[in-house]
Parts: structure tokens; sequence; C-alpha cells
């Protein structure tokens, strides 16, 4: 299966800051966390003609009332709106 996207970056400048590993986190993950945190709301990425943040797509719950906002529905809809979307983009590799 494959999911085809867009990914344009709207403004990332440098940052100093310092990744903290979580108990039974490896140093390499705790890196990658801390890097996807600081640009998750840089980044926008289009899936199925929706275009939002890195962060909502990777946590649509979190950022509901932005989802909500955008697709036009209620906030507990949001979980299966988004569903919907990726389900869209989906496509076999066969």
């Amino acid at each position: 299966m494959k999911v085809r996207m867009k990914i344009e970056a709207t403004a990332i400048g440098s940052a100093s800051t310092t990744a903290w590993p979580m108990p039974e986190e490896e140093v390499e993950d705790a890196i990658v966390r801390e890097v996807l945190d600081y640009i998750g709301t840089k980044l926008e990425v289009t899936i199925a003609g929706t275009t939002m943040f890195l962060d909502a797509w990777r946590n649509p719950e979190h950022w509901c009332e932005d989802w909500a906002r955008k697709l036009g529905v209620e906030w507990e809809e949001v979980p299966a709106a988004v569903a919907a979307l990726l389900a869209a983009a989906q496509e076999g590799t066969s």
C-alpha cells in the first residue's frame, strides 16, 4: 500500500533544543521525536486534497478544533473524517 502526499515547508528556521530520552526510549528516537515536535506545525502536508500541518495529521484528536474548522464537522466527527481522508489516499501496490 502507498499513500500519496505533498509536503511543503512554511517557515522552518534554526533552533537550539535538547532531546530528553524517556525511560526505555532509544537516544535516536528521542532526537527524532524532538525534531518532529519542532517542525510539526511548520510543515504543511496535503493528503486527499486536504492540507494541514504535520502535527494535525500525527495527532488528530489533539488538534480536533483545527480539524473541525477545516473540515466543517463537529469535534466528535474528526477522527472518522481524518480516517476517511487517509483511506481515500491509500493505493494498493500490486
